[in-house]
């Protein structure tokens, strides 16, 4: 089973996309409930907003 989880965070790293990271996130998490996911994810979106706000301000 090890193997397998491995497998897929190598595929999800070559494709070096948000949605991926966001994906490898609820995938590693998937034994949350949803509701957790979206608080997980809402928190990253208002992170990534704040640092580019401050950046680009």
């Amino acid at each position: 089973m090890q193997w397998r989880s491995q497998k897929k965070i190598s595929g999800i790293e070559r494709m070096n996309d948000k949605k991926s990271i966001s994906f490898l996130l609820i995938m590693i998490t998937g034994s949350f409930h949803c509701e957790y996911l979206l608080f997980i994810q809402g928190n990253l979106q208002l992170t990534s907003e704040v640092t580019h706000y401050l950046i680009y301000k």
